[in-house]
């Protein structure tokens, strides 16, 4: 065995470790901030002073641990990206088959599909985010040469999007936007996710296309698909759609739900897609992230789309106007995915 692949089967083995632990202090982080707000509640007079103190010491706590789970789940994070670039397979959490393949000495240079190398996975296991109301707020944003309202910081908070599609497992599965779009809906709702775990979910679950010889239709899915895999891989309920307007859709986002859209990629000037050729299937999943109205007249000036096959924000957080997005939208067929609880 040579020294990569004993580091690959060592990444392997720690990798889930690190992500459970991750799960278990970012549980800590909250019961830190519960008991925070009970320590600032508690008292009067030098007594709610000391509860005070007590109050800001546990958040400090809090925020410190939840830190603490944001590196470790990162750290878990690039150690299976890895595994994946490096050995060819995907690093699934101890499935022996996929392991006796990645491992062994005779290899003929192909992959195994992996629908039929891994058992069904499960997600991270941590409670999604669930707010009565938004937590974001509105902002005066230079776009483009205009002062508009805009809901959030959707440029700084698409730092956290699942991006560079098809990179985690590039021999088996490149159509996985909407893995990605899960994945990045996950992570409005604080829940740890990448492609690979999602991905992995969704084929060992049947949740998604496999075996397909044209790579780029692996990892495929429906809206009800997505559904089905927010809700088993992230524990968020939601529902999926066919005709939803999307002036609509962006109430929810301005609600704070975690919204996702099927576009004719290709209909999106300066995205990179080029011109669609005849016959080729244009569907593709996107976060629809923020909406910007105008300040005096309140009126929809455009949406901030979120697409899983950008490389770095500046072309992952993408802006259009509201033409351009709902023509994008009508020509895949308007379907929509949305969740029922506000996320973030």
């Amino acid at each position: 065995m040579s020294e990569l692949q004993k580091l690959c089967r060592t990444l392997d083995a720690v990798c889930p470790d690190a992500e459970d632990h991750s799960a278990q202090l970012r549980q800590r982080a909250q019961h830190l901030a519960q008991s925070a707000t009970l320590a600032s509640a508690v008292g009067t007079g030098s007594r709610r002073v000391e509860g005070a103190q007590t109050a800001r010491s546990l958040q400090l706590a809090s925020k410190s641990v939840q830190q603490a789970a944001h590196l470790l789940h990162r750290v878990a994070v690039e150690g299976r990206g890895f595994v994946s670039r490096h050995a060819g397979f995907p690093a699934n959490q101890g499935v022996a088959n996929v392991l006796s393949a990645l491992y062994g000495e005779q290899r003929d240079g192909s992959e195994k599909e992996i629908g039929e190398a891994i058992s069904a996975s499960s997600g991270p296991g941590v409670e999604p985010r669930k707010l009565p109301v938004t937590s974001q707020s509105y902002h005066l944003r230079n776009v483009n040469g205009r002062f508009l309202q805009v809901f959030d910081h959707p440029i700084r908070s698409a730092s956290t999007a699942v991006v560079n599609q098809g990179s985690a497992l590039p021999n088996s599965f490149r159509g996985t936007c909407g893995p990605c779009a899960v994945g990045t809906i996950c992570r409005k709702a604080g829940i740890p996710a990448d492609e690979l775990g999602v991905t992995i979910f969704a084929a060992g679950n049947g949740l998604c296309t496999k075996g397909s010889k044209k790579l780029g239709e692996n990892g495929g899915t429906s809206a009800k698909d997505l559904s089905l895999i927010l809700e088993g891989y992230g524990g968020i309920s939601s529902t999926s759609s066919i005709g939803a307007s999307i002036h609509e859709l962006a109430q929810y986002v301005e609600e704070g739900r975690g919204v996702i859209i099927g576009i004719n990629p290709h209909l999106l000037p300066d995205a990179g897609y080029g011109p669609q050729t005849p016959g080729e299937n244009a569907g593709h999943w996107i976060v629809f992230h923020s909406v910007a109205r105008d300040p005096a007249t309140n009126e929809i000036v455009g949406f901030y789309l979120l697409d899983s096959n950008g490389t770095s924000i500046a072309d992952t957080c993408l802006f259009y106007s509201p033409t351009t997005v709902e023509a994008a939208f009508l020509s895949d067929g308007s379907y929509s995915v949305v969740t029922d609880d506000i996320v973030w």
